[in-house]
């Protein structure tokens, strides 16, 4: 269907995923994609580990618009002063923002805004071009370590628990039950 793929690489694999419902859906898919190249291929080591989640979050045509239209869906810690009144006669069309955490675990970085077009993930994608807000979270540690799939996997489980938290913190509750999410589900 078209929905995952491994790519190997002389100094990479990759396991790209089109949509999948949970994480204990993704997790022995990589598993197994870690386990195969050291079986099979004699990689003893890896460099980096990561793991990104780009959520385009799009309304009805005609809706989010602005950054004033995505008020009741998003945070306000978010959106930031650019959402505020403080320029009623202008109207915040475009904006990007990039956030990096240095953890004990590795870097987190957060690419969050309002922007038009076409999807990043697939620009040659059906859906229809227009306004979107964008929560794109990337969780990566690079570091020379042994290749040990078993602790990659909870390593990974980890980082998805982390970007869950910062999703479900960005979203307002409304925008949590339109996900089918409710307000005794946050953590």
């Amino acid at each position: 269907e078209d929905r995952w793929s491994i790519v190997l690489a002389e100094s990479a694999l990759t396991l790209y995923v089109k949509g999948y419902t949970t994480i204990e859906d993704l997790l022995p898919r990589f598993q197994l994609a870690t386990e195969a190249p050291k079986k099979h291929l004699g990689i003893e080591e890896r460099a980096r580990l990561g793991l990104r989640y780009v959520n385009e979050l799009r309304r009805p045509e005609g809706e989010g618009r602005t950054l004033q239209e995505w008020r009741p869906y998003l945070r306000d810690e978010l959106l930031g002063f650019p959402a505020s009144d403080l320029m009623p006669e202008a109207q915040v069309s475009h904006m990007v923002q990039e956030v990096r955490f240095t953890r004990e675990d590795g870097t987190f970085v957060v690419r969050q805004g309002l922007l038009q077009g076409t999807p990043v993930t697939d620009p040659t994608s059906a859906r229809p071009a227009g306004p979107f807000y964008l929560l794109d979270f990337d969780y990566f540690e690079q570091r020379d370590v042994p290749l040990d799939p078993q602790a990659l996997t909870r390593q990974l489980k980890q980082y998805n628990e982390t970007m869950v938290r910062f999703f479900v913190w960005c979203c307002s509750d409304l925008l949590l039950g339109e996900f089918g999410r409710t307000d005794a589900k946050r953590r």
